[in-house]
């Protein structure tokens, strides 16, 4: 199927016509990671048979609109040179098609389009950092506002500055301390926020939108699949959901721990005598008995756990 037969975009400027398919198939590359706006653009596209007519040069008026695309900061800054942004008409048609402009270095851009029909704008920005919406819009899910211009007039559209998106954060554990695949998923977008641990197994998962999210943690050798839902569930039905109500919010402390589980190390310890064993005593004995036993590889930390196991047996 050759791309110039399914008919062409308007691009930035009403008669600079370009392929719809090529268009698409950008589009859907990107969509498949985690924007729906690049979801809705391509949907719209293939499905609105053709869109500008080979003599759209032809036409005799229309309208300017432009506008500047800020991400926010600190400092607020454009995005990269060519960022592309949609306006997209009530109806695609022939008459009315998607039109596609582009920004300048410093974020700005310029649209020719149909006087008087009511464009919604949508810069496509993927950044994982920051929240795709259209213009007006506080969520992915709203539609935002419709902007419309008359012939031979210039409409200079409000600030369109891209939220920085909420964040999740927190330490992972491993036995061998390799890298972990952080993943914060919504069911409600069907998207994944994806973040690798550090050297120290910290991460920090951004870009999230408003909406409710399942946290998972995918290490070494797990085969694609989660081994951890958090709070420290081996399946998803024990995962507890964390609700982002607001893009400023930042979650921390979301931390698990994947290690491999290992028998109390103090199972061979002597014990001591009960009736005057405190739990402070019975915790510098335990570490001391530790460090005269290298041989048992234990974890660094003695937990209060593993005291109060040694206790109980001892009592």
């Amino acid at each position: 199927m050759a791309g110039d037969d399914l008919g062409v975009l308007s691009s930035g400027r009403m008669g600079a016509p370009c392929s719809r398919w090529g268009i698409f198939m950008s589009l859907f590359s990107f969509a498949t990671v985690r924007n729906p706006i690049a979801v809705a653009a391509a949907v719209l596209i293939l499905s609105s048979g053709v869109a500008v007519p080979a003599h759209a040069d032809a036409l005799e008026a229309t309208g300017a609109i432009s506008g500047r695309v800020l991400l926010e900061g600190p400092p607020d800054a454009p995005p990269a040179a060519g960022t592309e942004v949609y306006l997209f008409p009530p109806a695609v048609n022939e008459q009315t098609p998607t039109v596609i402009a582009t920004t300048a270095a410093d974020g700005t851009f310029t649209a020719d389009v149909v006087p008087e029909v009511e464009y919604v704008v949508a810069a496509q920005v993927d950044d994982g950092v920051h929240v795709p919406r259209n213009l007006g819009a506080t969520t992915r899910r709203d539609k935002g506002t419709a902007f419309a211009v008359a012939a031979g007039e210039t409409l200079v559209l409000p600030s369109y500055v891209l939220p920085l998106g909420a964040t999740i954060s927190g330490r992972v554990k491993t036995d061998d301390g390799g890298p972990v695949w952080v993943s914060a998923s919504s069911g409600a977008f069907g998207l994944n926020f994806d973040a690798q641990t550090d050297a120290n197994g910290d991460y920090t998962v951004r870009g999230l939108e408003l909406g409710t999210y399942f946290v998972t943690f995918e290490g070494r050798g797990s085969n694609g699949e989660p081994q951890q839902w958090w709070p420290n569930a081996p399946t998803e039905g024990g995962a507890r959901p964390i609700v982002v109500t607001d893009v400023d919010q930042a979650f921390t402390g979301i931390d698990a721990d994947l290690r491999a589980p290992r028998t109390n190390p103090l199972e061979s310890a002597p014990c001591l005598d009960r009736s005057t064993l405190t739990f402070a005593k019975a915790a510098s004995a335990a570490r001391a008995y530790l460090r005269s036993h290298p041989d048992l590889d234990v974890r660094r930390d003695l937990t209060r756990a593993d005291v109060t196991r040694y206790l109980a047996r001892c009592a």
